[in-house]
């Protein structure tokens, strides 16, 4: 009954405040409920709550449930929180629940974002292994591109391809300054110091 009650209630355009605890009391009833978490979630997401984020999505993961949106939003949430140990562990749980039907664009986001905190952790080895697992699906991530190729400049670490990751990822975003930026500090440190400073 509760469940009608939802879907007639947002079928009929009612305020996100008077849905939400109709989809607690289902919770509570149900914690397994999908339909329940998914649109808790969903307003979560939108309210840019990332504690409510948390609260909704960690139980979700608790209970194994296998829909990869959850980690994904719980590893988000604490990348958001600086934590970047719980983020591997929620992404590196969540990659066990991909499938064909995952989106593309929510598990290439979940290896770049491992791979920011596997570099917080100060693990490039693991970081450039999420990287890499990105590119695979997606070659031309731009910003995966341009992180990848800045982690690798700041160790003097394959400079060649670091300048052409950086390359393609302003021939995305053209006008990034962030994308410049690195690609003018890429050129400096290969000693091309007339194009650094032209970029």
């Amino acid at each position: 009954i509760l469940e009608l009650y939802t879907r007639f209630m947002v079928n009929t355009n009612h305020a996100a405040e008077e849905v939400k605890p109709v989809l607690r009391e289902m919770l509570a009833i149900n914690p397994e409920s999908n339909m329940a978490r998914n649109l808790l979630l969903e307003y979560a997401v939108e309210d840019n709550d990332t504690a409510e984020v948390v609260r909704i999505a960690k139980p979700a993961v608790d209970y194994s449930i296998d829909d990869p949106v959850f980690y994904y939003y719980l590893g988000v949430a604490y990348f958001q929180m600086d934590s970047a140990q719980l983020t591997v562990k929620t992404f590196k749980k969540g990659l066990q629940h991909v499938n064909d039907q995952t989106n593309l664009q929510l598990l290439t986001n979940m290896y770049a974002l491992m791979g920011d905190a596997y570099h917080q952790l100060g693990d490039s080895k693991h970081a450039y292994e999420c990287y890499d697992s990105c590119l695979l699906y997606r070659p031309d991530e731009a910003m995966v591109l341009n992180n990848y190729a800045y982690y690798l400049s700041l160790e003097d670490s394959h400079l060649d391809r670091a300048e052409e990751m950086s390359r393609r990822s302003l021939e995305k975003e053209p006008d990034s300054p962030t994308y410049l930026d690195t690609y003018a500090w890429i050129l400096f440190k290969q000693k091309k110091y007339a194009e650094a400073k032209e970029y």
